[in-house]
């Protein structure tokens, strides 16, 4: 049986990736069916001799019964605390952060109650800091919940990927024991070197460069700047700070040529390289992503030790079957999921690739020609890691970019001197050195994050950098190409077969596009979009797109990214915001900084958004009512009734009222109360006065279910986002809507 690894690590992996999508109720029986299967073949000569079958369905017999074992002992006792209070003893584990008005802290516990547990991770936030540090131990009430997912986005299994398995919120104003932690812990001195570095590049440089800094050397996501970040989901280079295999393999490469620099022999600079990723790992927190790429790096460097050359793929399995081995939730990370599947693509479909553009550019000699060999070896790698990871990112992320072979060209050379430079300043300043040797390298890191930061803002620029794959069109047509490329390989798959079926599917993809536009032309497409707590309306039209948001204590902007980022190459023209509290004020001014829409209007008591360029040119304060044609056929109408905010929007003759946070609409005008689409987020008093035909509530899922019993029975057609997912219409000229899909 030849690659036992590769086998072993990818039947593994694939079962406890499949898995969690079936009831967990069903999983014991799933086991005995693997071990019925196994016990079946092992009565077959065949499939004993050649044994892999029999090894294949053991695995996935092993991994089952694992997770089956993992869920009843790991997860469920500690589950079982939902909607508990108790007071916890507990250990800061990872750096704090705080996001869009809440602080938030990874901690093990390990007691409840003042009683002894089995220590747990838990994610703890509050709406105030706590005087806590990195590794300090703190004891203070809180309120357990578990994670809430939803339609678009699967919380719990993303949580329980992390290792966490329920959530926690700290009472405000509630007792705090706070006590620095004494004892020496190795990971409590990883943590506070982490910490360290993260500050260092703030000392010499703004903190918008810096944190791109950190993001790139340490994967820091919670500090990276909105505005960049975006730009590089555009452009099909977000995996640059995603701390994965490409990091491994520059840092991997610089290390060595370092002790080569230094005349080490080719054991002890393996070594050390070996001994310096695993730092590098340490301090990016062990994650997924990055454990994958480490331990085939590490095994790698281990083959010269032994002077033996590892085989990449049994390599890959070693290191997917370590990372699932203690939680095989780490299968449905999506990170790992990249990752992996990015590395398979590698391995199966880059030498392939680099022979063919090899051949196409006439390179006899790579010696010869090192800057154009080292460009191909750019552009095969990301062809290949693209091909391998297309089928999971079209079906997670829903968007591809159709620039990313340029995007990477551009910026992984620039990546790779940005990373070099960044290590090499961050060791001169752990070290002390003298400011001549740190001034030059930090004038490179400069210098460098700027031009990835220019480049990046270029690119996204460029119309189409980004399509979404949520359309009709675009699966069919994807289907088609598929079975065409099917076909093609079927009947002997030669060039000129492989070259029709790619012009065809191409010829498909376009026509596809062009009548999608053609017949959505002049359509109004309105979107209720899923906040859990707040609303948020989007209407587009020819390319146009506006925006009514209300923005409550705990909402979540995931499902409105997506949606906004969906119509990227669409003109911002407006955005109106009804509320928004102090607390998510960083939210909305990045928010603004991010999408930069034309016209802004808000309300007079939102005085408190500093941060906004241009405000003189964008921003229109309104106190109480405010009226505005949006395009030909569209209009919003913004009215205050009892501190209470409601919107009248008219699309053609179509009217759609929106109540925001309840209040009393018998208050209002007759010609708010007769409507084709009423949209609630709070159900406000004298409801029944109002004359609909549909009912969309738009509030989180508790909520909702208490609005739709009051409304329940109903002659109307009821919505509800928090069930349903994000609710879209489609209105066409002659007043005739289509409630399209939900998502």
């Amino acid at each position: 049986m030849k690659r036992s690894f590769c086998l072993i690590g990818f039947s593994y992996f694939i079962t406890l990736f499949l898995l969690p999508s079936l009831p967990e109720n069903i999983w014991i029986y799933i086991f005995g069916v693997f071990v019925f299967i196994f016990f079946i073949l092992c009565l077959i000569p065949r499939f004993r001799r050649e044994k892999t079958f029999l090894v294949g369905f053991l695995v996935c017999a092993l991994a089952t019964l694992a997770s089956v074992l993992h869920l009843k002992y790991n997860i469920l006792p500690i589950e079982n605390l939902d909607g508990s209070d108790a007071l916890i003893s507990a250990k800061v584990i990872d750096l704090p952060y705080k996001k869009y008005g809440k602080y938030n802290y990874i901690l093990k516990i390990n007691s409840i109650d003042e009683k002894k547990v089995k220590p747990f991770k838990l994610k703890l936030s509050s709406t105030e800091p706590l005087e806590v540090n990195v590794c300090d131990n703190i004891k203070l009430p809180v309120h357990f919940f578990l994670p809430q997912s939803s339609s678009f986005f699967n919380s719990k299994s993303y949580y329980r990927s992390q290792g966490i398995y329920i959530l926690a919120f700290a009472y405000s104003h509630s007792y705090q024991e706070i006590k620095t932690s004494e004892n020496f812990d190795i990971y409590d001195v990883i943590l506070k070197l982490r910490t360290k570095m993260l500050s260092l590049p703030k000392y010499l440089f703004i903190d918008h460069a810096a944190d791109v800094m950190n993001g790139f050397l340490l994967g820091d996501k919670q500090d990276f700047p909105e505005d960049v970040r975006t730009n590089f989901d555009i452009i099909g280079v977000y995996h640059l700070i995603s701390t994965s295999g490409i990091h491994i393999a520059i840092l991997s490469q610089f290390c060595l040529w370092i002790f080569k620099k230094l005349k080490l022999s080719s054991r002890i600079s393996a070594l050390g390289s070996a001994g310096i990723i695993f730092m590098f790992m340490a301090l990016t927190g062990f994650r997924g992503s990055i454990l994958r790429a480490g331990i085939v790096a590490i095994i790698s460097q281990l083959g010269v030790l032994i002077f033996r050359k590892s085989d990449p793929l049994n390599s890959l399995g070693i290191a997917v079957f370590s990372i699932c081995l203690f939680n095989p939730y780490a299968a449905v990370d999506m990170g790992v999921c990249m990752s992996v599947s990015s590395s398979l693509g590698i391995l199966l479909f880059e030498p392939f690739v680099n022979k063919f553009l090899i051949k196409k550019f006439k390179i006899k000699n790579s010696n010869e020609n090192k800057a154009l060999s080292y460009f191909i070896s750019i552009i095969s790698v990301s062809i290949a890691a693209s091909i391998s990871t297309f089928p999971l990112s079209a079906w997670y992320f829903r968007k591809t970019s159709l620039i990313y072979l340029i995007s990477n060209l551009l910026l992984i050379p620039l990546a790779t001197v940005l990373l070099n430079s960044v290590l090499t300043l961050q060791i001169f300043m752990l070290l002390r050195f003298p400011q001549l040797f740190v001034m030059p390298v930090a004038l490179v890191c400069g210098i460098t994050t700027n031009l990835i930061i220019d480049i990046a803002n270029l690119l996204a620029k460029v119309p189409f950098a980004m399509i979404s794959l949520n359309y009709g069109f675009v699966t069919l047509c994807t289907a088609l190409s598929l079975i065409l490329f099917g076909i093609s390989l079927l009947c002997g798959g030669g060039k000129r077969l492989i070259r029709i079926s790619l012009l065809i599917s191409l010829i498909l993809h376009l026509s596809g596009y062009l009548s999608y536009i053609v017949f959505n032309y002049n359509h109004t497409k309105l979107a209720v979009i899923n906040l859990n707590d707040g609303m948020a309306i989007v209407v587009s039209k020819n390319f146009r797109k506006a925006l009514i948001l209300c923005i409550n204590e705990h909402f979540t902007e995931h499902s409105l990214n997506e949606h906004l980022m969906k119509l990227h190459n669409y003109k911002f023209d407006y955005l109106n915001v009804i509320h928004c509290n102090t607390q998510n004020s960083k939210f909305l001014n990045d928010f603004i900084d991010v999408y930069k829409p034309q016209n802004i209007l808000i309300p007079q008591n939102l005085d408190y958004l500093p941060n906004i360029k241009d405000a003189e040119k964008r921003l229109i304060y309104f106190n109480g009512n405010a009226s505005t044609r949006l395009w030909k056929d569209i209009e919003v109408e913004t009215l205050e009734v009892e501190n209470r905010e409601f919107s009248l929007l008219k699309i053609y003759d179509l009217k759609f009222l929106i109540s925001f946070s309840g209040g009393d609409v018998s208050k209002l005008p007759e010609k708010y109360k007769n409507c084709d689409f009423f949209i609630a987020g709070k159900l406000p008093a004298g409801f029944k006065s109002i004359k609909t035909k549909n009912i969309i509530v738009s509030a989180n899922k508790e909520d909702s279910e208490i609005i739709l019993s009051k409304l329940f029975p109903s002659e109307n057609s009821l919505f509800s986002t928090a069930h349903n997912g994000n609710v879209y219409i489609d209105v066409d000229y002659e007043n005739k809507y289509k409630i399209r899909r939900f998502e």
